[in-house]
């Protein structure tokens, strides 16, 4: 058994995050962009605190303080805080209101995002945060915080001593997916498919893979389409994904796209933990996709380096991918044709079709560099 990679799962995709994550002091007077991030949890909630317990639905719009860590000429490689700053449980009925007065301003989509591995629902929202600061993403940003446990390690158990919490959270991500399928009808019916776009990372793929086949959301889906689905990083079986995944998803949404990397370190230890099987986000060999899917290989993109420093960078985190996230929000989510990439000069098309960011300067946002104020405001206070 390969001991020391799976070690390194288990601390690596547990605890650094939370640090990452955690409250910085700003400068006297330096203001911080707030944003909303509005939550669908399964979770159970015992005297505060969010178990890693499936449960009934609940609806919450979570604001945040996010703010550089420091100024940075190259504002999307800068660290950021992300702070707590509101919380507030909403019943269903206000929560699709809210989101549907969010959309009226405008012609774009909202963006629900299905997270990882050993992520608690703290840090599933922090992140969704993140991802709508540096990626400069407008409309609503949502998330799907079902019950992972909140760090990659747990006791061990016949089979599985080191990869127990990795396997419990497989079966909790499992046993979420008619949820997640219940949750889409219902943002559907309320919102329209066409302003709807999924985006789901590393397990999370595990997740929405198993809610697409949901009879159900097919027979919906099949009809009126999302605008988009997204599997980014997905750890996933490669071949299970290219043969089975990728058709079940093509009636279901307008387009469908893939974000991996050639140097994902986590998604190598996650293949040794399936007995070799490579997973779908490792873009490390020569593999044929169909042509029903926009492959975007994200290795040589802009990325902000970890708390711990870029040598020790596992290359997996979407929150901090900024040239990921600048495609996923201005291009996919915003309806842009797969050419605008080029266009833009971020990406190019390589010979198999696939494409692949550049090391290239991306647009500057000034909050990121030294934050003036709010950039929106915060559906808390409305």
């Amino acid at each position: 058994m390969h001991l020391l990679p799976l070690l390194a799962l288990a601390f690596l995709l547990g605890a650094p995050r939370l640090a990452e994550s955690s409250g910085v002091v700003r400068a006297e007077g330096n203001g911080a962009p707030t944003d909303s991030v509005w939550v669908f949890t399964n979770r159970v909630q015992v005297n505060g605190e969010w178990q890693s317990v499936r449960g009934p639905l609940q609806h919450l719009v979570r604001a945040f303080e996010v703010s550089p860590i420091r100024p940075d000429p190259v504002p999307y490689e800068v660290r950021l805080s992300v702070r707590d700053a509101h919380e507030r449980a909403l019943s269903q009925s206000a929560m699709l209101h809210a989101l549907r007065t969010e959309l009226a301003r405008s012609e774009g989509a909202m963006v629900l995002h299905v997270h990882g591995y050993a992520t608690s629902l703290d840090e599933a929202t922090e992140e969704a945060a993140e991802m709508r600061q540096r990626g400069g993403f407008e409309g609503p940003m949502a998330v799907f915080a079902w019950p992972a446990r909140s760090l990659g390690v747990t006791w061990p158990a016949p089979g599985r001593v080191l990869t127990n919490a990795y396997w419990q959270d497989a079966d909790a991500a499992a046993a979420s997916a008619d949820d997640l399928a219940h949750l889409l009808l219902t943002l559907v019916g309320t919102l329209g498919a066409d302003r709807v776009v999924v985006s789901a990372h590393s397990m999370g793929n595990q997740l929405l893979a198993r809610a697409l086949g949901h009879p159900d959301l097919r027979a919906v889906l099949s009809h009126t389409p999302l605008r988009a689905l997204v599997f980014a990083s997905p750890d996933v079986d490669r071949e299970a994904f290219r043969d089975e995944i990728v058709p079940l998803a093509q009636p279901l949404a307008r387009r469908r796209v893939l974000y991996g990397a050639r140097d994902d370190h986590m998604l190598r230890m996650s293949s040794i933990v399936h007995d070799g099987r490579a997973r779908a986000g490792l873009l490390d060999a020569d593999f044929t996709w169909p042509s029903t899917l926009e492959v975007v290989d994200i290795t040589d993109g802009r990325v902000a380096a970890p708390w711990f420093g870029s040598w020790f960078d596992t290359n997996h985190a979407l929150r901090r991918h900024g040239t990921a996230l600048t495609d996923l929000f201005t291009i996919v989510a915003g309806n842009a044709p797969a050419a605008a990439r080029q266009t833009l000069g971020f990406m190019t098309r390589d010979e198999r079709g696939a494409w692949r960011a550049l090391d290239t300067p991306l647009p500057e946002r000034p909050w990121m560099v030294e934050s003036t104020g709010p950039r929106s405001a915060s559906a808390t206070q409305r």
